[in-house]
């Protein structure tokens, strides 16, 4: 079922119960060993980053939050680093076995590009998908234990001056995804709410 709710002057689609929709097919596989607590500023983009965010891709897409097939919630206005125009989704899905919260952002880019635009064509100006995957207790604490990752539209991961764009991106600066969400989504880096 899907319930809307307005936050931040975004529009957004909540799936509230994947059981109403069934579950995804397929074994899950074993959950992830828990990395290092204590992160290095910038240290992301690790063969275990992409490894996981690969995983959490295949999660994704079986629940219909990315890819192709993905519900395509109305578009609103938005602006860099997530493009001119966002389709926003939020759930609970299992990555790795594990229940976890995600937060989906559908970027779009292109000069002129309007809500209505996308509306009409989610796939023409489909630019990259960021993702908010809430890991275990102690995964980073410093960023409320969330992982962060930017996909092309085709799953694989976005790579920014050499390096995958997934794992503990920027923590413990005021940069990256991390320094933005810290300023403008509260304690729980969720610019979708008030916490």
């Amino acid at each position: 079922m899907f319930r809307k709710i307005a936050a931040c002057s975004v529009v957004c689609l909540l799936l509230t119960a994947p059981a109403a929709y069934g579950q995804p097919s397929g074994k899950s596989a074993a959950p992830a060993p828990m990395p290092p607590a204590a992160a290095k500023p910038g240290a992301y983009g690790t063969p275990a980053d992409v490894a996981y965010a690969k995983a959490a891709w295949a999660s994704l897409k079986a629940y219909r939050l990315v890819g192709p097939d993905r519900y395509t919630p109305y578009p609103t206005k938005s602006e860099n680093p997530h493009g001119n125009v966002v389709q926003i989704l939020a759930g609970t899905i299992k990555v790795k076995g594990r229940s976890t919260r995600v937060i989906v952002k559908s970027n779009h880019r292109s000069a002129g590009l309007t809500p209505a635009m996308v509306a009409d064509d989610a796939q023409k100006f489909h630019s990259d998908t960021a993702v908010m995957i809430k890991r275990e207790k102690g995964f980073d604490a410093a960023s409320a234990d969330w992982f962060w990752v930017v996909y092309k539209p085709d799953g694989s991961v976005l790579q920014h001056d050499g390096k995958a764009v997934a794992g503990r991106i920027d923590t413990g600066t005021d940069a990256g995804c991390i320094g933005c969400h810290r300023k403008y989504g509260g304690k729980d880096f969720e610019t979708l709410t008030t916490r």
